[in-house]
């Protein structure tokens, strides 16, 4: 009676895609093939609603503080902290694609709090980042919210419920 060997074989993939087309047995190379991504974005009409949707509220507020003869500077800290944490997370892929140091996560939250949340729901999409760990998203979406409020308060309620109760 002979006895067969199944041998299995896997291939670490990352972000979707293996990290090497070889894998190195201790007997030699075997290959095999790369993987297909899709380049678009899922759902990309629905997503662009809901991000306009979302920079509504900030956006509005934002325009009508300048128009009251406001200042200009909570718009560009915006547009700023937004570029900031873009970056950060084009830098963060870079380097889990890399292994290399990988940005914290506090950092990019501190980032998205600082106003760059819009930035951040931008590059999560562009480069599919930090889109499925679960607790990320809750505290992502939780600071979303926060902003959402302020302008909310500040818009509608003129900044006196915040005032009120926080002070």
């Amino acid at each position: 009676m002979s006895v067969a060997t199944i041998q299995t074989y896997s291939v670490e993939v990352f972000a979707g895609e293996p990290r090497s087309n070889e894998v190195t047995a201790w007997w030699g190379e075997i290959s095999c093939p790369r993987v297909k991504m899709r380049s678009d974005v899922q759902w990309l009409k629905l997503k662009l609603a809901i991000f306009l949707g979302l920079c509504a509220l900030p956006g509005f507020g934002l325009v009508s503080m300048w128009l009251k003869g406001g200042s200009r500077l909570p718009a560009l800290a915006y547009l700023l902290a937004s570029v900031l944490a873009f970056a950060l997370y084009a830098r963060d892929k870079y380097q889990a694609r890399n292994d290399g140091w990988r940005t914290p996560e506090k950092v990019l939250h501190a980032a998205e709090l600082l106003g760059g949340w819009a930035g951040a729901l931008l590059a999560q999409q562009v480069f599919r980042h930090k889109t499925r760990k679960a607790s990320y998203q809750v505290l992502f979406w939780l600071i979303v919210l926060l902003h959402e409020l302020f302008w909310l308060d500040r818009v509608l309620l003129g900044g006196t419920f915040i005032s009120r109760h926080l002070y």
